[in-house]
């Protein structure tokens, strides 16, 4: 979908720029969701092929949650008060920290 998107308006408008949605956080990993981490590499593998790709920019949603911007993701994954006691992993529970994004920037 995102190739015919991405062709379809560089055909219209090749100046446009294309910007992916932004991945719905979450430390779920199973048939019915998986972490963006994983969802944006599995998109990166696919578009390897091309080597000019099918966006122009990354959207990334930062959810942040119940912490300041500020806060060190790291900080968040390890404190249950701040990850809502996720009992996923440590790093799958950083997308809990808007700094989370940073983590995406690949």
């Amino acid at each position: 979908m995102l190739r015919s998107a991405y062709n379809a308006i560089k055909t219209n408008d090749p100046s446009a720029t294309v910007v992916t949605a932004g991945m719905a956080p979450t430390t779920q990993d199973d048939a019915i969701a998986m972490p963006d981490l994983k969802f944006y590499q599995g998109m990166y593998d696919a578009m390897n092929k091309n080597s000019d790709g099918y966006f122009d920019m990354l959207g990334v949603h930062g959810a942040g949650y119940a912490v300041a911007p500020e806060t060190d993701p790291q900080v968040v994954a390890t404190d249950p008060k701040l990850n809502n006691n996720d009992p996923s992993s440590t790093e799958l529970k950083r997308v809990y920290a808007f700094r989370h994004i940073e983590d995406v920037r690949m």
